[in-house]
This record gives C-alpha cells, sequence and structure tokens, in this order.
C-alpha cells in the first residue's frame, strides 16, 4: 500500500489485495478447493487518535480504522480439473494496530473483513466473503529538517562496512488449486545464504542461493496417500535498494532498517531454468557488526517446476519463501 494523511486523522491509500485460501470441501470430503484472486484496493483511514492540534506521529502505539472498495480477478477451483475465473468487487471493513520499533518504522497488525461480490459470467456463487489477518510494517514520510543530527564521530563509529553476509532457515508455499485435507508439511523447508554490497546508502547488489523443498500429497491408487516431493535451488543476482534510507533519511544510529530488492534467478534441481524474484528484507542490529533478519521473496519460475494439477502454473509457479 501507499497512502497519504491529509492531517492526522483522515488519510487515504492505495494498494493491492492477494488472497489464496480454502473455500469449499470437495463432494468426496478428502479435498480442499481454493480460490485465489488479485485486486486493486482504495481505502480512507482514520486515525482516532489524531483528533487533536498537536499529535505525535512517534507515539508508541496507535490504531487506525479503514474501510474502501477493490476491483480484480478472481478464480474458484470447482473440481481437481475445472474452475470458474470472473471479475468481481469487495468492499473492505479493517483496523490496523501498530506498534512503534524506531521513528517513523511501526509494525502492523490487520484484521480485515472484505465482501466479495458481483462475480461475472458464470458464476459458482452470488457472494461470498474473507477474514484476512496480515502482518507488516510501514514506513512514514515526513518533515525532518528538525530533528536532531548524529554527531559526525558517532556516525562514523556506527556505520557498517558496505559488505554483509547472512543465512538463515524458513518455510515456503506455492499458489494451490486443491488439496487433501489432513496432510501436513515441515516447519523448516528453506535455507538460505546471501552476500552483498552496499554501493552507497540507499543502493546495493547481492548474490545469493536459496534452497527451497516442499510436498504435496497425491492418491497413486492405494492404500493412502503418497507424497510428491519437489526441490529446487535458486541463485539470484539482484539490486537492493535501502528503502528505509530513502523514505526516514540516514540515520547510522538506528537498528532497523528495511530493504527491498530484484532480480533475475537460476532454477536448479529437476532441470535447469531461468526465474525471476522480488522481496524484502527487515533487519534489527544487535551489535555493530551483528544483525537479525526476516526475508520475504517471491519466486517466479516456469510452468514445469512443479508438475501437478494441485498447483497453479497459468503465470509461471509462483514460490512464497519467508
Amino acid at each position: 500500500n501507499l497512502g497519504w494523511w491529509l492531517n492526522s486523522a483522515l488519510g487515504v491509500r492505495g494498494g493491492v489485495h492477494i488472497s489464496n485460501a480454502d473455500w469449499s470441501h470437495a463432494t468426496t470430503g478428502l479435498r480442499k478447493n481454493n480460490l485465489g484472486f488479485f485486486a486493486t484496493t482504495l481505502d480512507l483511514m482514520f486515525n482516532p487518535l489524531g483528533i487533536t492540534k498537536i499529535y505525535d506521529w512517534n507515539a508508541p502505539v496507535g490504531f487506525n480504522l479503514f474501510g474502501g472498495f477493490g476491483l480484480g480477478k478472481i478464480r474458484f477451483v470447482k473440481d481437481w480439473d475445472s474452475a470458474y475465473e470472473g471479475k468481481f468487487n469487495e468492499f473492505r471493513l479493517g483496523a490496523q494496530l501498530w506498534l512503534k520499533l524506531c521513528n517513523d518504522l511501526r509494525l502492523n497488525l490487520e484484521p480485515t473483513y472484505s465482501m466479495l461480490g458481483n462475480f461475472s459470467g458464470n458464476k459458482v456463487v452470488e457472494k461470498t466473503h474473507e477474514m484476512a489477518l496480515k502482518v507488516g510494517v510501514s514506513m512514514l514520510l515526513r518533515d525532518r529538517s528538525k530533528d536532531k543530527d548524529v554527531e559526525t564521530k558517532d556516525a562514523k563509529d556506527l556505520m557498517p562496512s558496505g559488505i554483509f553476509v547472512g543465512g538463515g532457515l524458513g518455510w515456503n508455499t506455492t499458489v494451490h488449486t486443491w488439496r487433501y485435507t489432513g496432510q501436513g508439511s515441515s516447519l523448516i523447508k528453506n535455507g538460505l545464504l546471501f552476500a552483498g554490497y552496499n554501493l552507497t546508502d540507499y543502493h546495493g547488489v547481492r548474490l545469493s542461493g536459496e534452497y527451497l523443498s516442499d510436498k504435496i500429497w497425491v492418491d497413486y491408487g492405494g492404500s493412502s496417500l503418497e507424497p510428491m516431493k519437489f526441490h529446487n535451488t535458486l541463485l539470484s543476482l539482484d539490486y537492493q535498494f535501502n528503502m528505509f534510507n530513502a523514505i526516514a533519511g540516514v540515520n547510522p544510529a538506528r537498528r532497523w532498517n528495511v530493504s527491498v530488492y530484484t532480480g533475475p534467478s537460476l532454477a536448479l534441481g529437476d532441470g535447469a531454468s531461468f526465474a525471476w524474484n522480488f522481496g524484502g528484507i527487515l533487519t534489527y542490529r544487535v551489535a555493530p557488526n551483528l544483525s537479525l533478519f526476516y526475508s520475504h521473496n517471491v519466486y517466479r519460475m516456469s510452468k514445469d517446476r512443479y508438475k501437478s494439477a494441485q498447483i497453479y502454473r497459468t503465470p509461471g509457479t509462483i514460490v512464497n519463501s519467508l
């Protein structure tokens, strides 16, 4: 989302709403069908605590209310080999609960209720509703002319080296059309290593390698379901942009940071093919040369990487890696 506060109480924002979730059981009861949609949205934001002459934008906690409208395309899976696709609109109501991480950076929790309807064509249902809970961060762009500057000597002591390396473990999922019920997956399915160089306070390059494992369950005609496993290694060369420095200004004393990145990837595993990736990384410095991080990366791979009717592959295979 990208928004603008008209004053401390009222604002507007526009963005996208993407979802992939269960919506019905199959007639056999052993399978759950999924729906997926993409919509552009426009919301009116209201900050009840902002009805005041002087509002502290860096308060420790707060909340906003919002309501809005969206337009997009939706896909309802009706059976293992059939689906309905069409246009729709939505009305949204929700709240944004936030916690200050540092000046100009907030951690958000957004419960959102969406009423979806006006489906085009041979619709499956008249309307449906979604209750979603979203977690994210928001950054504030404001006038920083009165901010206290960091002393030059202290800034030099705190300024990290241009070189960075990192690694971690995580979880991933792809976009599903349907799935068998009662089957689980591992909590740890990823391994990530990366290294890069900050060219300036805003721009950098990074090279990463990530191993992704996943599985679905299939019926081969036996007495039980069998796992079908997928293994891919993604090698990526990315341009990285420090979004928090660009929005909130450069401050070496700040412990939190937010960057986004994108670039080409080479997918290895069952053959080799080109892919694309984009993502973001949130870091927290615990020592002068050590930080903890959380990253969310989206890979777009070729259609033949996950060969199954359970995976939605029309725009290519999309994998979310956390």
